[in-house]
């Protein structure tokens, strides 16, 4: 298993903050590890709802089939993608209320047969770096 967690603190209020988070059409913008939409989201996320995304982790780019898992205003978006390499993913954003405004947390986990041993190592430090890059360039940090 790989993993990646990182969180950051934006002078926006946390309903801004989720406002963003939750467009997911605005992804392409911030999100580090997102190449192109293969099928794009719902404009809003909705539980049970699917898209196809081309992401890239480590190496050439790769389709994954995301079905929203959770979404609980304001707070929470849980995401859990099936990659056609036969990696699973599991992605989780949180947003709460931070000393100046808001912080938001990235919680990535990647499973599956590719995610093992050195190579493995190397997917989750590849990951952790895309999920820092992806923080710092979320709309709010601008």
């Amino acid at each position: 298993m790989a993993r990646a967690q990182a969180s950051a603190e934006y002078s926006e209020s946390p309903e801004a903050v989720w406002r963003t988070l939750t467009d997911l059409r605005r992804q392409p913008q911030w999100v580090a590890f997102h190449k192109q939409w293969i099928a794009e989201p719902p404009e809003r996320p909705e539980e049970g709802a699917t898209f196809k995304e081309s992401v890239a982790i480590l190496g050439p780019p790769a389709t994954v089939d995301w079905e929203i898992v959770t979404v609980k205003s304001r707070e929470l978006l849980e995401l859990s993608g099936q990659g056609t390499t036969g990696v699973a993913a599991r992605l989780v954003y949180q947003v709460t209320a931070g000393a100046a405004g808001s912080v938001l947390s990235i919680d990535m986990e990647l499973t599956g047969g590719p995610v093992v041993g050195p190579i493995g190592d190397m997917i989750q430090d590849a990951a952790q770096k895309l999920v820092e890059s992806s923080l710092a360039a979320f709309p709010a940090a601008r």
